[in-house]
């Protein structure tokens, strides 16, 4: 017999997939409102709206909760706004005789432009690299 109850077995199986579910719909979530502020709301005539619709369904998420979404990306509801952020690094080195390039591209989903600087910190490439840039302010 594990655990000192069954409830207390079921209540932490069920934290651990909620918590798992709401990252998963955040996520979510933050694709529908971009993708209707950018390409309106209509499924049909957005493909990338169409997509994230689809990836909302194949989660389980409610209908309510998706539509809310769309709305807010819309302008028809208040809410938190997003910003799609790119951002691009690029380095060359030379290690013994071999050239190696790397070549790295993040898109960001950002709610405030203050995470913008938090971000760009933390994506510095390591010292040995002799060159790096950033692109998408």
């Amino acid at each position: 017999m594990s655990g000192h109850s069954k409830w207390s077995t079921i209540k932490h199986k069920k934290g651990k997939l909620d918590a798992k579910r709401g990252k998963l719909f955040t996520k979510i979530i933050r694709e529908l409102t971009t993708s209707a502020r950018e390409g309106g709301g209509d499924a049909a005539s957005n493909a990338r709206l169409r997509s994230a619709i689809a990836a909302a369904k194949a989660a389980n998420m409610p209908g309510d909760t998706m539509q809310k979404a769309i709305q807010r990306g819309t302008g028809e509801l208040p809410g938190v706004s997003y910003e799609e952020v790119y951002y691009e690094a690029v380095s060359y080195t030379h290690l013994r005789a071999h050239e190696t390039v790397l070549d790295l591209v993040c898109r960001l989903l950002l709610e405030k432009k203050k995470e913008n600087k938090t971000i760009k910190k933390h994506i510095e490439l390591p010292k040995e690299y002799n060159q790096a840039k950033h692109v998408g302010d």
